[in-house]
């Protein structure tokens, strides 16, 4: 009876670690797509896709390689990537600096045992 309950307490986690990185994604291409219509080729658009190539980057890093500092220093990239994008778009488009701002807090769409205290501390 108690692994059954454990079982379906990590599955109900799982479908809500999904939904909710399914959001931060839609509202991570929101932000884009904003900051696309805004301006074409502008320091806003090269910044959100630098940050997009760095969030596809780290899962491969951390769980093929295995590597978490290279998986670190990728996530303090991301995040400092992050925040440039919401200092470039506070003015210019609002809504697209306010979708980031989540995105900020969370700091990396996986959660591993080892990384996770880690990248809160940063993200924090």
């Amino acid at each position: 009876m108690v692994r059954w309950a454990a079982e379906a307490v990590i599955q109900s986690s799982k479908l809500g670690v999904r939904a909710t990185w399914s959001i931060l994604y839609v509202m991570i291409a929101i932000a884009g797509w904003r900051t696309y219509l805004q301006e074409i080729n502008g320091p806003a658009l090269q910044v959100w896709l630098g940050q997009m190539v760095l969030n596809f980057l780290w899962s491969p890093i951390v769980f093929r390689l295995h590597s978490l500092a290279m998986g670190l220093s990728v996530i303090v990239l991301l995040l400092g990537l992050i925040l440039f994008f919401i200092v470039l778009q506070r003015q210019a488009n609002r809504l697209a600096a306010l979708l980031f701002v989540n995105r900020r807090s969370t700091g990396t769409p996986y959660r591993h045992p080892k990384v996770t205290p880690l990248i809160g501390v940063l993200c924090w």
